[in-house]
């Protein structure tokens, strides 16, 4: 697995896209690569205040599979390894 951060869904869309993460179904829909598995997991709060939430900055995901070392460069500016350790983080 790996954990992606963008600045938003756009960048996170277009990332995915150049890495060839996500390919054209031949009718116009982008989908994941054979192999891979895309969840989006949007904005992320943290939790460790339950009375007041806190957005964490960016639009997360992870893509599930094994990724070519082609894909796998092409996410690099996206990648965040080792991912966070947010117990509380969940996605809303």
């Amino acid at each position: 697995m790996i954990y992606l951060k963008a600045a938003d869904l756009t960048a996170m869309q277009a990332a995915m896209d150049a890495a060839g993460v996500r390919v054209d179904d031949g009718h116009g829909n982008m989908v994941p690569a054979p192999g891979l598995s895309i969840v989006d997991l949007g904005t992320l709060y943290d939790h460790s205040d339950p009375e007041n939430p806190v957005a964490l900055p960016g639009h997360h995901c992870n893509v599930l599979g094994e990724l070519s070392s082609a894909q796998a460069s092409g996410l690099a500016a996206v990648t965040i390894d080792p991912p966070p350790e947010t117990p509380a983080a969940t996605g809303c």
